[in-house]
């Protein structure tokens, strides 16, 4: 702005002089004067252009203490931030009294950037208070903890954790046939996901409906890890995913032992409404020693069946099958199935009520181990009942909005002993999208 000022006021004094000396000066005089005027002119306009160009190349904040530019934020147009607070509460008369009642919360948020037009960067925070049930009877797999009645615990051994869940550059080819994504990524978003049984946010709160059982994820114990997913549409309604992660989290021994993945989606429609049918192997070279198994092995490896099937415009069934190594988990194969209402009958379109039952098998190792230890009655099948029912009290409950889920789990067999009498837990979740 100054330099436009300057520039006018020189122009001005130049016309008013010229005014006043104008009958004294010789035709020549003049016109030399003016061939003066027109060259510095000239160069002032050339000097703003160049204080122009300048001002919108460079950031206009000041230096720090180190004389540094800061760096200028990227445009807000090409930057998404969104998340979630998970608020459940859950009750049993079932366990010892000082731990009837416990409640959790966590609070995620994702920081997603556009690079390119075909490239962008994820972040993804999670900030996880409580611990759950601590005297719950549950199975472990070799990692991680498939059974419970609270999915969205990410942390057993601590009262408040911040994680960094996820950290990802993402790319894609081909109008989107093609998609790459490398870097700490939750496998769980890519593989063995389902419609209707994939997110303890708005579906079954009990991990044995969010993901198979029986699939040993690699990565952490809350399965995040370095590695990365291929994503490609061959043909229309087939999709390959292919996935390589480090087995254990802990970013040692990376390539010598990864977990692995290969997963065939087919999109399918046979009773005129959408469905999808998966089939995955994986194998994970993590080191295992199992305490009851006499012949320790550094690798796990299994198969899995997974399916959700709409019926109806509000009814979907649903479905997973897998098996495992029962040399190194304690329980080789776990099965599922459950359907879910939609409340379109009730003019409530965004509710839902689900329901699902699941059994995961003790293996034979396990069970010979524990009746040789003088434990004889690990020797049954957990089942596992859950039934929800998720209100919308604004926006849609699944990407925007507030819902509330009251929820109620019935196990029987906990942990695979037949000694425990049937357990009930009673809970409520409150979940909030920004």
């Amino acid at each position: 702005m100054l330099p436009r000022v300057v520039l006018g006021l020189l122009g001005a004094g130049l016309m008013v002089s010229g005014m006043l000396l104008g009958p004294n000066l010789s035709r020549a005089a003049g016109e030399a004067d003016a061939a003066a005027v027109r060259e510095e002119l000239e160069g002032l306009k050339a000097r703003l252009k160049a204080l122009e160009d300048r001002d919108r190349s460079t950031d206009t904040a000041s230096a720090d203490a180190t004389g540094h530019r800061p760096h200028p934020l990227h445009s807000l147009a090409k930057t998404k931030l969104d998340g979630d607070v998970t608020m459940i509460g859950q009750a049993t008369p079932s366990v010892a009294p000082s731990a009837q009642s416990e409640g959790t919360m966590s609070v995620d948020l994702f920081f997603e950037h556009q690079v390119s037009d075909a490239g962008l960067v994820l972040l993804h925070l999670d900030v996880a208070q409580g611990q759950g049930f601590q005297s719950f009877p549950v199975f472990t797999a070799p990692n991680g903890n498939p059974t419970g009645s609270n999915n969205d615990i990410e942390t057993f051994d601590v009262q408040t954790a911040v994680h960094l869940d996820q950290a990802y550059y993402h790319h894609h080819w081909l109008k989107e046939r093609v998609e790459l994504t490398v870097g700490q990524y939750d496998p769980t978003a890519f593989f063995d996901t389902n419609a209707y049984a994939n997110s303890e946010r708005t579906q079954f709160i009990a991990p044995i409906f969010g993901t198979n059982p029986a699939l040993e994820f690699g990565g952490t114990g809350n399965f995040y890890g370095f590695g990365g997913v291929l994503e490609t549409r061959p043909v229309e309604r087939i999709n390959v995913i292919v996935g390589v992660m480090e087995g254990d989290g802990d970013y040692r021994e990376m390539f010598t032992r990864p977990w692995s993945i290969a997963e065939i989606d087919w999109d399918l429609d046979p009773f005129g409404r959408d469905g999808t049918y998966r089939i995955f192997v994986w194998e994970n070279h993590r080191h295992h020693e199992p305490a009851f198994s006499l012949s320790p092995d550094t690798r796990n490896r299994g198969v899995g069946l997974n399916f959700d099937q709409a019926l109806t415009e509000y009814l979907g069934i649903w479905g997973r099958y897998g098996v495992q190594d029962g040399r190194l988990a304690h329980f080789d194969r776990a099965a599922s199935l459950g359907v879910q209402l939609g409340g379109v009958k009730m003019n409530r379109p965004s509710d839902a009520f689900g329901i699902a039952y699941g059994l995961t098998m003790i293996g034979d190792g396990y069970k010979a181990f524990q009746s040789s230890s003088g434990n004889p009655e690990f020797d049954a099948n957990e089942g596992y009942l859950e039934a929800y029912y998720r209100c919308v009290l604004s926006g849609d409950g699944e990407r925007i909005g507030v819902a509330v889920s009251p929820d109620v789990q019935y196990v029987t067999n906990a942990g695979g002993d037949r000694s425990i009498d049937p357990i009930v837990v009673y809970g409520v979740r409150l979940q909030a999208f920004f």
